[in-house]
């Protein structure tokens, strides 16, 4: 047990080592996709994933692990951005604060990577963030305790939209491209279509079109149910890809109280919801 718990913190302190390093690892061509937690990002990523594989004529299949060497993670692989050459796709859930703080120093503050912003419902985004949460940790946090801790590491939601992008005065508007996960879901031909446009990429619908479908939560479902998807859940009956999932009404009615607040409501009003 002892073994364990040290490698366990020299994995750590390289992990964190590897963020450090690779932090600044960015090309002006590059663009970052931004979101709160379960904003339906995963889904995107994986599209890109399909179209970036296309692009390269790779014929490794696109799945939860292969995903990551695609579209790189900065929260789980940063180390795989230097090992693509750009134009890149880098993911990242950070504050704007967070992810401005390191990436400024490379640009000194006035040159800047373009950004895609993903937003989803802040209800519903919230509500599925804190049942993930539950999945995944063995404590028996309270929504009360989550929201706490939201606060002190990538901000609540509306926290993150409002400076990401209703009150950014860092960053050139033309820079962010915001797109909505429910519009995704209705037309992600359309979505995707305007996001490769924004990054300069030109392939034919016909490309699209294919990732999409390799992309389906149906196609998920099924790979996650036959090869997994590289996380641990103390909730061994979760499903990353499970469809619709049930939400308890009593965090149902915490999430609605918490979204009460003017603040809260004016920025779910202002984002169209």
């Amino acid at each position: 047990m002892l073994k364990e718990s040290i490698a366990n913190i020299f994995r750590r302190v390289f992990f964190i080592k590897g963020k450090i390093s690779h932090g600044n690892s960015w090309d002006m061509s590059d663009i970052f996709i931004v979101s709160y937690p379960k904003s339906g990002t995963t889904w995107l990523c994986l599209i890109l994933a399909n179209i970036i594989q296309e692009m390269a004529g790779d014929s490794r299949r696109v799945d939860f692990y292969s995903v990551h060497d695609y579209v790189p993670d900065f929260h789980f692989n940063p180390q795989a951005i230097n090992k693509i050459k750009p134009q890149r796709f880098i993911k990242t859930h950070e504050s704007f604060d967070m992810w401005n703080n390191r990436i400024k120093v490379k640009g000194r503050g006035s040159v800047y990577p373009r950004v895609i912003y993903l937003v989803r419902d802040g209800k519903k985004a919230t509500a599925s963030s804190f049942g993930y949460l539950g999945a995944t940790s063995s404590s028996n946090a309270n929504f009360l305790d989550f929201i706490a801790n939201e606060r002190s590491s990538y901000g609540t939601w509306d926290d993150h939209v409002d400076k990401w992008v209703l009150c950014n005065d860092v960053l050139d508007k033309r820079m962010v491209h915001v797109i909505r996960h429910e519009d995704l879901v209705r037309d992600a031909f359309e979505v995707i279509t305007s996001i490769l446009n924004f990054s300069g990429i030109n392939v034919s619908p016909a490309v699209i079109k294919k990732s999409i479908e390799n992309s389906d939560i149906s196609v998920m479902r099924d790979l996650e149910d036959q090869y997994g998807n590289g996380v641990i859940y103390s909730d061994q009956n979760f499903n990353f890809a499970k469809k619709n999932r049930l939400v308890d009404n009593s965090l149902l009615k915490e999430v609605d109280d918490y979204f009460s607040t003017d603040k809260s409501k004016s920025i779910l009003k202002k984002m169209g919801y």
